[in-house]
């Protein structure tokens, strides 16, 4: 066995002298994930930092160690279990600042699945805490897209953030969510807030070629109709 293999079998004949839930197994779990963690011995890395937080929850390297979990649950894609540490650890830590990254991991894993309106979700979760930086942004046109493809409650809290968006910035990105909030909101029947979307995107005075113009003052006048 290599020095590390050693320390490791060292550490986990150590621990088995204890009670899980006892600051000596703690103190040796802690040793154990530094070790699984820096040498990215992952199954080692998510069966101790499972153990550890499960039985010490009110330790002060909980958070730590629940982050180490995650990456070794995301490295061995362990999908539906990252997706737990992840919901958990948002949930335990919601002002810890790297619950943005948290939230990005999260929402990815969950747009690999079926589910596009938890995905969505997620995005949106993501934009409601960055707000109009590029990673919130970014995560809420990933949110828009996912809530195209459901059911008209998700179209139309697409068609809303969509509209956010629009306010929120200018030039292409303003004119791109305007056009899908106008549109969108058109599409589930809900003409007056479609008006009200193509109306700010007209005083945003980014339509810039004729086409665009004709097209929103078509929409709305269909919208009247």
């Amino acid at each position: 066995l290599d020095e590390l293999s050693q320390r490791a079998s060292q550490l986990e004949a150590e621990l088995g002298k204890y009670n899980d839930s006892t600051a000596e197994a703690a103190e040796v779990m802690i040793k154990l994930i530094d070790l699984y963690h820096g040498d990215a011995r992952l199954f080692g890395l998510v069966r101790v930092g499972n153990r550890f937080v499960s039985t010490h929850p009110d330790d002060p390297r909980h958070k730590e160690v629940m982050l180490k979990t995650i990456d070794g649950l995301e490295a061995l894609s362990r999908n539906d279990d990252l997706i737990v540490a992840c919901r958990q650890f948002l949930f335990r830590y919601p002002k810890d600042p790297r619950c943005g990254e948290v939230e990005t991991r999260l929402a990815d894993t969950l747009a690999r699945g079926d589910d596009a309106k938890v995905a969505a979700a997620a995005y949106h979760a993501i934009w409601k805490r960055a707000g109009n930086q590029q990673a919130g942004r970014q995560a809420a046109v990933r949110a828009i897209r996912r809530y195209n493809v459901s059911g008209n409650d998700q179209i139309a809290k697409g068609a809303q953030l969509a509209e956010d968006l629009m306010d929120a910035n200018g030039g292409s990105l303003a004119r791109h969510m305007g056009n899908h909030s106008v549109a969108a909101w058109a599409r589930v029947g809900k003409y007056a807030e479609s008006n009200r979307a193509a109306l700010k995107l007209i005083k945003k005075n980014v339509l810039k070629s004729p086409q665009d113009r004709h097209a929103i003052h078509l929409q709305m006048a269909e919208n009247y109709s």
